[in-house]
């Protein structure tokens, strides 16, 4: 349009309805049915993006799922299983990682100079109540008590992944910084400085 190449955009909205089968009928841990959970119409990506160098660097800024591009791959939801499908489970209660479909403002620059290499950072907004219904995914205000989610993530692919002969693979390495305040188990007290993780 008018000459600007490169550029998308990402839009979706989610309706949930019905029952959850693991908390209605199992009762365990990792959730075995992907689509359950915050039973309502919300609205999930709505961001904009830009691809230049080649289109071997993208941009992304807007309502955004961290989980969509760190911490996940392409096989993890063979199994039916939360435990596995999207991020492993740990990092999302660990930190306040939007998840589907639980978007949050924020930004990712990816870079891909070669089809077995890729680089990316992101920046989030993190706070606690980020998963509430009752904006429906249209609270478009950052709190007084949020922080930023960063998350940076390599990766080495292998195979058919990186457009050559042989199984697919990825080997990557990660990790996080979450500068929202929390709360210190032992004491109960605000810990102000934040957590961090890597995989």
């Amino acid at each position: 349009l008018a000459g600007w190449t490169g550029a998308f955009a990402v839009g979706s909205v989610s309706y949930v309805g019905g029952g959850d089968l693991t908390s209605d009928d199992l009762g365990n841990q990792f959730v075995v049915q992907n689509i359950a959970g915050s039973q309502t119409v919300r609205l999930v990506h709505a961001a904009f993006g830009q691809r230049f160098l080649d289109n071997t660097m993208e941009l992304v800024l807007g309502r955004l799922l961290a989980s969509d591009d760190f911490g996940t791959g392409l096989v993890y939801c063979a199994a039916l299983n939360r435990g596995f499908c999207g991020p492993p489970f740990n990092t999302p209660n660990n930190v306040s990682m939007a998840t589907f479909p639980f978007a949050v403002w924020g930004a990712r620059l990816k870079t891909k100079p070669a089809p077995w290499f890729y680089a990316q950072v992101g920046a989030y907004n993190a706070y606690g109540a980020f998963r509430s219904n009752r904006f429906h995914g249209v609270n478009f205000t950052i709190p007084d008590d949020s922080g930023v989610l960063v998350l940076a993530e390599a990766g080495y692919l292998m195979g058919s992944a990186a457009k050559t002969d042989g199984l697919p693979g990825t080997i990557k390495r990660g990790g996080s910084y979450d500068s929202e305040p929390l709360t210190n188990l032992a004491t109960g007290l605000s810990h102000p400085n934040g957590t961090w993780g890597i995989y």
